[in-house]
């Protein structure tokens, strides 16, 4: 393997290297030694908390934590931890039963849909609907097929609470729709493209709907985007949010691991076609630097050449 790792490292504070040794599924029987060790130093547990919170990544955090070193955790801490992630993993459960629904009645009504992120995010990438932190469903559907979801949403009871058509101070991907069922949490945001001041990706593409695949998922089936071209969003998304939240480094890395035989020259090719490779690319070398996402010895390569 190349030894770009070696020579790219990001230099962290004590909290931040303790949190991103802790936000991943797998842990090595030497990342669990230096956790260990790490939790022996003098640590600002608020402000690690808070970090916590602020990336999304309390439910890894905690899962770690709770697993590999309770006894030198503060007490408070994994209570306080605990406690957030049990209410969180109570919305993800509503919020992915609600999506089987969703998907049922779009199949029903001949509405093309895929879910992107969130849910099903979290079973393809984390294994586990509740290591993933989301508060929303995000569907991707033809801009020429708006209106008939929109009818869809109406007859599950759902009211349109904002139409976005441009960058805004609060919604800033690019025009969507969002819509909040009456009398409940579930909220759904309707999309067809990412835009950011700079460049725009669009998600309707004809490749993700020719491509799409089934996920296994609530002891059912929903349409999904291949492992690839689900690669491919991530990057951009979190590119286009210049990676402020360590969950989506996390979304990216876990992805990674679960995918070993990722189709690397479908990623490269769709990615330079659709002119998101930089994007992408900047996804990959944050998500192995910080997080020690595998890649291949090609990509590692390619990543030291464009850095250099």
């Amino acid at each position: 393997m190349t030894d770009y790792s070696c020579t790219r490292q990001i230099l962290l504070g004590t909290e931040a290297e303790l949190l991103a040794w802790c936000v991943r599924t797998g842990i090595t029987q030497d990342l669990l030694e230096r956790i260990r060790q790490k939790l022996q130093e003098p640590l600002d547990w608020m402000l690690f908390l808070e970090m916590a919170e602020y990336h999304g990544v309390e439910p890894l955090v905690y899962a770690n934590l709770s697993k590999v070193a309770p006894d030198l955790v503060p007490a408070e801490a994994l209570i306080r931890l605990r406690k957030k992630v049990q209410v969180g993993g109570l919305l993800n459960r509503m919020l992915a039963q609600e999506l089987v629904k969703l998907c049922d009645e779009f199949a029903v009504r001949g509405v093309s849909v895929i879910p992107i992120k969130g849910a099903t995010l979290a079973t393809v990438a984390y294994g586990d609907l509740g290591l993933r932190d989301f508060t929303d469903l995000d569907l991707l559907v033809p801009e020429s097929s708006v209106v008939e979801a929109q009818a869809v949403l109406s007859t599950l009871g759902y009211e349109p609470r904002s139409v976005v058509a441009a960058q805004s101070e609060k919604h800033d991907d690019g025009p969507h729709q969002v819509f909040v069922k009456r009398h409940t949490l579930c909220r759904v945001d309707l999309q067809w493209v990412m835009a950011h001041p700079h460049f725009a990706f669009r998600l309707d593409r004809p490749e993700f709907w020719a491509r799409r695949v089934s996920i296994a998922f609530e002891n059912r089936t929903v349409p999904g985007l291949t492992p690839e071209d689900l690669l491919i969003v991530l990057c951009v998304h979190g590119s286009k949010h210049a990676w402020e939240h360590l969950k989506w480094v996390c979304d990216v890395a876990e992805l990674l691991r679960r995918y070993p035989n990722m189709d690397w020259t479908s990623v490269m090719s769709s990615s330079s076609a659709w002119g998101c490779q930089r994007l992408v690319m900047m996804g990959l070398s944050i998500a192995h630097r910080l997080l020690d996402a595998p890649l291949p010895d090609e990509v590692l390569a390619r990543l030291e050449g464009e850095i250099e």
